[in-house]
């Protein structure tokens, strides 16, 4: 195997290239990460064009249509209450419809932030009414504890009581009606506040998911599975009281009323067009349970995918830095390796230079030595013939 970048031989483990120090392995483990990472928009896409996906689009499509018969055929006040869910409707169904159509994941963020805003508008709704059962609260409570004596001083009328005891018996019924009512209202906004968490929990799971799309990171901790089911199984529940009340009606009134003659037939006339207003509106409710479990399964999948992509990002990821980190080691281990050697030469070549020198040293003293025997000897052959001349001619 050879280096991409310099085409220098590599060995098997090697963590990069001794030559141009390109660090393969490590770009090699980003890809990988980066391809698990764009896994988790895919998931999502992939999410939104199955088909358990259409079936929610068609039920919410179709859970649509009696805001829109109430909103075109209603009262005035009908009109104006029903204007507004219509819109914020109108605007999920669109994002539903876009969501599974989609092809591309650049544009998923502002899909299922559209595909939500039904979730949003239901939160709201219900904030509105939490803030008006409390001020339906406290005002019964006060009526009700106004009104104590009309429920435990009734006795005074009999007469026999005295007027303490009257008055007495009135702040204990109040207290105890007021305590009823607060009970009662409690309850109910504790539900309504449940059902608000729910639509509240579900809007801010769309809006992660969608960010999701963006980012690649998948940070939900939990999904609003178990609310959507709830949603979905009230629904359905609600509307069995009136195919109950259809059938019972069926079976107990019917042939009692028709032998009353034309009122008895006035009467059932009357009850069927109840009925049929009733199992209208129970369909509806079946409907939206179905689009609620539906979603709420739809979620389940989509979150269980998510969570196994975060733990693949996850792998990669630590894989990455520890590959990051043997590779940094190994680099630093080399580069202290090729210092060494460097110190090694430079210190070998200046051993050798001073060697050298010591050397170029000595053999000038040498010659220097030699030059100054030479000399000598030369001074000494010169003075011995002048030395012998110097008697003869006296």
């Amino acid at each position: 195997m050879n280096c991409k970048k310099c085409n220098a031989e590599l060995h098997e483990g090697d963590l990069f290239c001794p030559e141009c120090m390109d660090k393969f392995a490590v770009n090699e483990q980003k890809e990988k990460v980066a391809e698990v990472s764009k896994v988790a928009k895919n998931t999502v896409l992939k999410q939104l064009n199955n088909i358990m996906f259409l079936v929610m689009a068609i039920c919410f499509s179709v859970m649509v249509l009696p805001t829109v018969i109430s909103t075109f055929t209603g009262l005035p006040m009908s009109i104006l209450t029903n204007a507004l869910e219509l819109i914020f409707s109108i605007i999920t169904v669109v994002g539903l419809w876009m969501g599974y159509t989609a092809k591309e994941t650049s544009d998923l963020n502002k899909i299922l932030r559209r595909a939500s805003i039904y979730d949003a508008y239901t939160s709201v709704m219900y904030t509105i009414a939490i803030v008006f059962l409390a001020i339906g609260a406290a005002a019964a409570t006060i009526l009700s504890f106004a009104g104590g004596s009309l429920f435990s001083g009734a006795s005074s009328s009999l007469g026999g009581n005295s007027q303490a005891q009257v008055e007495g018996d009135a702040i204990i019924g109040g207290i105890i009606s007021a305590i009823v009512v607060i009970l009662v209202f409690g309850v109910i906004i504790a539900i309504v506040s449940i059902m608000k968490s729910i639509y509240k929990s579900r809007r801010k799971y769309f809006v992660a998911l969608g960010a999701s799309t963006v980012s690649g990171e998948y940070k939900v901790e939990k999904a609003p599975i178990v609310g959507s089911f709830v949603l979905g199984g009230l629904s359905i529940l609600s509307a069995i009281p009136s195919f109950l009340f259809g059938i019972l009606k069926e079976i107990f009134l019917t042939p009692v009323l028709t032998n009353l003659g034309e009122f008895g037939l006035f009467i059932d006339g009357i009850l069927n067009g109840m009925i049929g207003g009733m199992i209208f509106a129970a369909l509806g409710s079946l409907v939206v349970g179905a689009y609620y479990i539906i979603s709420g399964i739809w979620i389940k999948a989509t979150h269980e995918a998510q969570l196994q992509n975060g733990a693949a990002v996850a792998a990669e990821q630590a894989a990455l830095e520890k590959l990051e980190a043997e590779t940094e080691a190994a680099i630093r281990e080399v580069e202290m390796q090729k210092k060494k050697a460097e110190d090694d030469a430079r210190a070998a070549a200046d051993l050798e230079a001073k060697q050298t020198q010591a050397m170029m040293q000595q053999m000038m003293m040498q010659m220097m030595q030699q030059q100054q025997a030479n000399n000598a000897a030369t001074a000494t052959a010169t003075a011995a013939p002048a030395a012998e001349e110097a008697p003869s001619a006296e």
